[in-house]
């Protein structure tokens, strides 16, 4: 039940950010900007920050209720998260530059396609391989 729970929230989410969430509204998602930065100075935009922090707990919970307690075989990469989450700016960066901005902006709609490509990066940098090769990059040990 509680991974059925857990299910739904992360889809009812990811539904109304698809749907109600306006493009511009990327720096209050983010939370990196302040108020007078957006051109907000309201009193009542420090109860909208505060209700994202509330809805950004209850993703975390539909998220970690989903989280298996056994081992798979996608563990194993799970295990190289940090050689993903360092690495995968190169080929983020290099896309960027390769490819031009209105590609980029027709691609942002294909959510299919970029979750495929998120898999895919994962896969790659979760890689055997490209752990042996950037560990003394990455884990620095002496």
């Amino acid at each position: 039940m509680q991974i059925l729970i857990g299910f739904l929230v992360l889809l009812s989410t990811m539904f109304l950010i698809c749907t109600f969430f306006p493009k511009d509204a990327i720096p209050w998602l983010l939370g990196d900007t302040s108020y007078a930065d957006m051109g907000s100075k309201v009193i009542t935009d420090g109860i909208i920050r505060a209700s994202q922090y509330v809805v950004t707990i209850i993703v975390i919970y539909g998220f970690l209720s989903i989280v298996p307690s056994q081992g798979f075989k996608m563990t194993v990469i799970g295990q190289r998260t940090l050689y993903v989450y360092l690495l995968h700016g190169f080929i983020i960066k290099t896309i960027q530059t390769i490819v031009s901005d209105d590609t980029l902006s027709g691609i942002s709609n294909h959510y299919l396609t970029l979750m495929v490509f998120s898999l895919g990066v994962c896969v790659l940098l979760g890689n055997y391989l490209i752990q042996k090769y950037t560990r003394p990059l990455i884990e620095l040990r002496l």
